[in-house]
C-alpha cells in the first residue's frame, strides 16, 4: 500500500510538473509574441506619424465673388483670421472686404483721385507697410492693419489704415517717380526711387522721444551710383544693406547702400526676360520668374574673386510648368511661396527643401493678382475677368524632403552648400535646417570611439574574470557585471548627459590626466608588487590581486580631480576648452 502511495504521489508530481512546463512554455511564448507585437505597433505608429511629413499640399475652393471694378490692384492681402481681405487699386482706393461673401466692409482713399500714382512698393508681407510714388515726386507711406474689437459681446476684426510716419507725404524726387523701394527697420526708414532714369535715395533715422515715446525722423540723403541699364524693379534687403535693381530684360545690379557702389552685375536668366520677382521671407533671398517658365532663387554671398567681395549667387532652380508665371506670392512665416502660371496652374513650393508640393490646374487662365494669408492656409486669387476666388490650403509640413534630410543644402548667408542641423531659432525669418547627416555621422563617430575604448577593455576584463580571477571573487563580480548589462542604455545615456558630461566638462584636465596616468600607475604598482617580499605577496589569496588596485585607482582619481584646476591655470591659461 505504501508503494502504491509513493507511485501515485510521483505520478501526480510529474503531471503537475508537466502542467507547469506547458504553462511556462505558453506564457513565455505569449510574452515573446507580445513584445514583438508591441515593437511592430510602435513601428507602425511612428510610420503613421512620419508619413504626413512627406505628403504634398492640397487646395479646396471656398468662395467666389466679385468686387466693384477697379482698373488695377497694386496689392492684395488677407488678414490673419481669414475673415477679411484687402486690396489697393492704382487710383489710391483701399478696400477691406469679407472673404466669404465679398461684401465691402470699409474703404478709404489714400490719395486724391486727381493725383496719379506712378509707382508702388511693399516693405514686406509681414509688416503690411507700403509706399505710393506720386507724379509730384512725393511718397505716401501707409500700412494696412487689423485690430480685434467687441460689439454686442461678439468679437470682430476692425480694419484700419495707419500712417506710421505721418499722413504728410515724403519728398523724394523733383519729378515723377517711376520705380520705388522701401525698407523699414527699428532704426531707420529707407526709400529709394527712380526718377527720370536716376536713382534717388533718402534715409530717415528714428529717434524716440524720452517723455512722449513719439518717433522723430531725421532725414539724410543716400548717395547712389548711376546705373547703366533701364530699371524695371527695385528691392531693398534686410538691414538696409543691399539694393536690388532689376531690368525687364533680366539684368540685375547689386548696389551696396553702405559703400554706395555697385557690388555685382549680371543676368538672372541667360536668355529669358523677367516677368515677376519677390523677396522671400526675411528679405535675404530673391525669387525671380522668366517669360520662359524659369523660376529661381538668388541671394548675396561672399566671393573673394569679386572686387567688392560679394556677388548675387544663383542658389537653386525650381521645376515648374513651361508656361510663364502670372502671379507670385511668398509666405509670411515660412520659406515657401506660390505661383500661378498663365494657364491657371497653381504650384506651391518650399525654397529650402527645393520641394514642389502642389501642381493643380484651377482652370482660371491668366490671373491678375494673388495673396496668401499669414498662416499660409488661405489663397485669394483675382482672375483676369475680375472674379475673386478663395481657396483653403492644406500644407502643414513643406520644409521636409529627402534632399533636405540627406543632401547638401545651400542655406541663406552660408558661403556654400553644407550639411547642417538647426531645427529652431529665436527669429521668425529662420530657415530650418533638418539635415540628418550630422546626426547620423555623430552617432556613428560616437559609437566608433566608444567601441574603440570599450571593446579591448571588455575583452580583457572577460578573459581575466574567466581564467585568472579567484572563484570566490568571480561569484561576487559576475552578478554585478550582469546587473550593469541589464541597465537600459537610455538610462545610462540620461545619467551620462545629466551628470557625467557636465562633470567631464568641468574637469577636463583631470580626465586627460587619468587617461595618461592610470596605465602608468597600474604598471608601476605591478612592478612594485613584484618587488614585495614573497611572504607579503602570499598573504593575499591567489586571484584577489585586483583588490589591491582599487585603492590605487581611487587615490589617483581623487588626486587628478584635485589637481584639475591648478593644471588648467598653469598649462591652459584657465580655459582648456578654448
Amino acid at each position: 500500500m505504501g508503494q502504491l502511495d509513493i507511485q501515485a504521489t510521483a505520478s501526480a508530481r510529474r503531471r503537475w510538473r508537466y502542467i507547469k512546463d506547458v504553462l511556462t512554455t505558453w506564457s513565455i511564448t505569449a510574452g515573446g509574441i507580445s513584445v514583438l507585437l508591441a515593437i511592430l505597433l510602435i513601428f507602425f505608429y511612428l510610420l503613421y506619424e512620419i508619413l504626413p511629413l512627406f505628403q504634398g499640399a492640397s487646395v479646396d475652393k471656398l468662395a467666389r465673388f466679385q468686387l466693384p471694378e477697379s482698373e488695377h490692384n497694386l496689392i492684395l492681402a488677407i488678414e490673419e483670421q481669414n475673415t477679411l481681405g484687402f486690396r489697393l487699386s492704382n487710383s489710391g482706393l483701399a478696400e477691406f472686404f469679407s472673404l466669404s461673401s465679398g461684401d465691402v466692409v470699409k474703404k478709404r482713399e489714400l490719395v486724391s483721385p486727381q493725383t496719379p500714382i506712378t509707382s508702388f512698393a511693399l516693405d514686406s508681407e509681414q509688416s503690411g507697410i507700403f509706399a505710393l510714388g506720386l507724379e509730384s515726386g512725393k511718397v505716401v507711406v501707409a500700412k494696412h492693419d487689423y485690430r480685434p474689437a467687441y460689439q454686442d459681446e461678439q468679437r470682430r476684426i476692425e480694419p484700419r489704415i495707419d500712417y506710421p510716419f505721418g499722413e504728410t507725404a515724403l519728398t523724394i524726387a523733383p519729378g515723377k517717380i517711376d520705380q520705388l523701394a522701401i525698407r523699414d527697420s527699428a532704426d531707420a526708414l529707407v526709400i529709394v526711387a527712380l526718377s527720370h532714369g536716376q536713382l534717388l535715395g533718402r534715409r530717415w533715422r528714428k529717434q524716440e522721444d524720452f517723455l512722449s515715446d513719439e518717433i522723430r525722423l531725421t532725414e539724410e540723403p543716400v548717395i547712389l551710383p548711376v546705373l547703366d541699364m533701364p530699371v524695371g524693379r527695385l528691392y531693398i534687403g534686410p538691414g538696409q544693406h543691399w539694393l536690388y535693381a532689376l531690368s525687364d530684360a533680366g539684368e540685375y545690379r547689386l548696389v551696396d547702400l553702405r559703400t554706395q557702389k555697385i557690388a555685382d552685375r549680371g543676368r538672372l536668366f541667360q536668355h529669358a526676360a523677367l516677368v515677376d520677382a519677390k523677396l522671400l521671407l526675411g528679405g535675404i533671398s530673391l525669387l525671380a520668374a522668366s517669360d520662359e517658365g524659369e523660376l529661381g532663387q538668388w541671394f548675396v554671398s561672399r566671393d573673394t574673386r569679386s572686387p567688392s567681395g560679394y556677388r548675387l549667387q544663383h542658389v537653386r532652380s525650381f521645376s515648374t510648368t513651361a508656361a510663364p508665371v502670372s502671379a507670385l506670392v511668398t509666405e509670411h512665416r515660412r520659406k515657401g511661396f506660390a505661383v500661378v502660371d498663365q494657364n491657371g496652374v497653381l504650384e506651391l513650393f518650399h525654397s529650402t527643401a527645393n520641394r514642389r508640393l502642389l501642381g493643380e490646374d484651377l482652370t482660371l487662365g491668366p490671373v491678375a493678382g494673388m495673396a496668401i494669408s499669414p498662416r499660409a492656409d488661405r489663397l485669394l486669387i483675382e482672375t483676369a475677368q475680375g472674379d475673386y476666388r478663395v481657396y483653403a490650403v492644406d500644407n502643414k509640413h513643406p520644409e521636409i524632403s529627402w534632399s533636405a534630410l540627406w543632401q547638401k543644402v545651400w542655406y541663406e548667408s552660408y558661403p556654400e552648400a553644407d550639411y547642417v542641423w538647426q531645427s529652431s531659432a529665436a527669429n521668425s525669418d529662420f530657415e530650418p535646417k533638418y539635415s540628418f547627416v550630422p546626426l547620423a555621422f555623430g552617432t556613428v563617430k560616437a559609437a566608433f570611439y566608444a567601441m574603440l575604448i570599450a571593446a579591448p577593455l571588455a575583452v580583457c576584463g572577460a578573459i581575466y574574470t574567466a581564467f585568472f580571477m579567484a572563484p570566490s571573487l568571480r561569484r561576487r563580480t559576475k552578478p554585478l557585471v550582469e546587473l550593469m548589462e541589464a541597465l537600459p542604455t537610455v538610462i545610462l545615456g540620461f545619467l551620462a548627459g545629466l551628470w557625467l558630461a557636465p562633470f567631464a566638462e568641468l574637469h577636463l584636465p583631470a580626465i586627460f590626466s587619468l587617461l595618461i596616468l592610470l596605465p602608468v600607475a597600474v604598471l608601476v604598482f605591478a612592478w612594485l608588487w613584484e618587488k614585495m617580499p614573497a611572504g607579503f605577496q602570499q598573504s593575499l589569496p591567489e586571484g584577489h590581486h585586483p583588490l589591491w588596485l582599487l585603492p590605487v585607482i581611487i587615490v589617483l582619481g581623487y588626486g587628478c580631480i584635485q589637481m584639475s584646476a591648478p593644471l588648467e591655470r598653469l598649462l591652459f591659461d584657465g580655459d582648456m576648452r578654448t
